[in-house]
């Protein structure tokens, strides 16, 4: 069998034994603009907002990158945004019900919960649905 030589320019078919010239780089056009945005501004969550959360960690709000809120305490009247951090489906089925009252129309309730089954979790997407609805 001989030995093939890659080239910078050009690179082996992964399915053939063809050579092939690789695409170029995606490159966005002149007018484009890149803009950052924060989780929190993907999530919605706007300055000024009524907010609670519910068991969350330290480090998750840090990376979430919050704007100013009016965040409460207590679980009281209504919210522009609730946050609930989950581990497992026994403290979903019990906290869940509670927090639906609170979320004020056009307001929205987040749910976050460990994926891969880290920290012990149960939870998967299918079963949060199912419990949620």
């Amino acid at each position: 069998r001989r030995k093939t030589r890659t080239c910078t320019r050009w690179k082996r078919h992964p399915l053939t034994t063809d050579f092939v010239r690789p695409k170029p780089p995606r490159q966005l056009p002149p007018h484009a603009v890149v803009t950052t945005r924060t989780v929190a501004e993907k999530m919605g969550v706007k300055p000024g907002s009524r907010a609670h959360f519910v068991d969350a960690p330290a480090t998750a709000l840090n990376a979430i990158d919050l704007p100013d809120l009016e965040v409460v305490d207590k679980l009281a009247g209504t919210f522009d945004y609730l946050h609930y951090f989950v581990i497992t489906q026994h403290h979903m089925r019990v906290t869940f019900p509670t927090l639906t009252p609170h979320v004020r129309s056009g307001g929205m309730l987040w749910l976050s919960w460990p994926k891969g089954g880290r920290l012990g979790s149960d939870l998967k997407l299918p079963k949060v649905i199912e419990i949620g609805y």
